[in-house]
């Protein structure tokens, strides 16, 4: 566990977190390099944690899938598009304003590489678009409404993901981008 009143990561630097660890941080984070955050390893930016970026500064989350071809993984981005953002006092009402949308084609495999998408119900190592959908605001099984990669997926708007039938019993992911910070509004 790793506890920080300010946070630092220099341009061109990475620092990576490996196992079961907390980095939190609870007043200013400026992230202009990258943040690699391995195994069970997560950020936690408290309320008073405010976020600057350069163009370059991101994390790297990564997360098992299950890998048969029978099931669907539930999940939310904890990142966004990257891109530079200024300070802004988390410590409001309104949605944080450098917080940015995440589309499926972000998403990256295991090893780094992007993954490949298919139309195919369980193509080995593809992720099917058959079977992506989010679920916000609804009352009833209906309202799963259909998104495609290139959708955007608005900070904590979850969304389902069938699993890609690989051998094994998991499929890793990474969410690379700019992490999501301050207060997230779902309307």
């Amino acid at each position: 566990e790793r506890i920080n009143l300010d946070f630092f990561i220099d341009n061109n630097k990475k620092l990576t977190i490996n196992g079961d660890h907390k980095v939190e941080n609870s007043w200013y984070l400026e992230l202009n390099g990258t943040l690699d955050l391995q195994a069970d390893s997560q950020l936690i930016q408290g309320v008073n944690s405010d976020l600057v970026t350069s163009a370059q500064g991101k994390i790297l989350r990564r997360q098992e899938g299950i890998a048969s071809a029978f099931g669907y993984n539930y999940w939310r981005s904890p990142v966004g598009a990257m891109g530079a953002s200024i300070r802004v006092d988390n410590n409001t009402l309104s949605d944080n304003p450098n917080n940015t949308d995440y589309q499926l084609n972000m998403l990256k495999k295991g090893d780094g590489n992007n993954v490949e998408f298919t139309i195919a119900n369980d193509e080995i190592v593809k992720v099917s678009t058959r079977w992506l959908y989010t679920y916000q605001n609804g009352v009833t099984y209906l309202d799963y409404d259909a998104i495609t990669i290139n959708s955007n997926l608005e900070s904590g708007v979850g969304y389902t993901q069938k699993w890609t039938g690989n051998p094994g019993t998991e499929q890793q992911y990474i969410f690379e981008g700019k992490p999501n910070n301050g207060t997230i509004l779902i309307l």
